[in-house]
């Protein structure tokens, strides 16, 4: 991510998935998996499975998005105002069908 520790948050700094990661299926799938394993989460709602990333920064947050669109997947993406005046961004993948192919293409299921 073209972001400099010490010079301003990711958000001031603009960071952004590269281009060269984003449109290359084999890349974009090693950064969802890191993007989901630093500021996502696999949960349970309900007897649902999920996959979600949280950031606070809308082009990393549209990255995800686009990178899990390109992939095939059908993504949510959601904002929410925080007290603070902060926004956060939610892109979460949903659909019993593609949870389970995600985590597979991620290898993020368990063994």
């Amino acid at each position: 991510m073209p972001w400099v520790v010490g010079k301003g948050s990711k958000a001031q700094q603009g960071a952004r998935v590269p281009s060269w990661v984003k449109f290359d299926s084999v890349y974009a799938k090693d950064c969802l998996r890191g993007l989901i394993q630093t500021d996502g989460c696999i949960y349970t709602d309900r007897g649902y499975q999920m996959v979600n990333f949280v950031n606070n920064v809308k082009g990393m947050a549209e990255d995800a998005r686009d990178m899990l669109t390109l992939l095939g997947f059908h993504p949510s993406f959601n904002s929410f105002r925080l007290p603070n005046g902060n926004t956060k961004y939610t892109v979460k993948i949903a659909r019993k069908d593609e949870v389970g192919r995600l985590l597979h293409a991620l290898h993020l299921y368990k063994e």
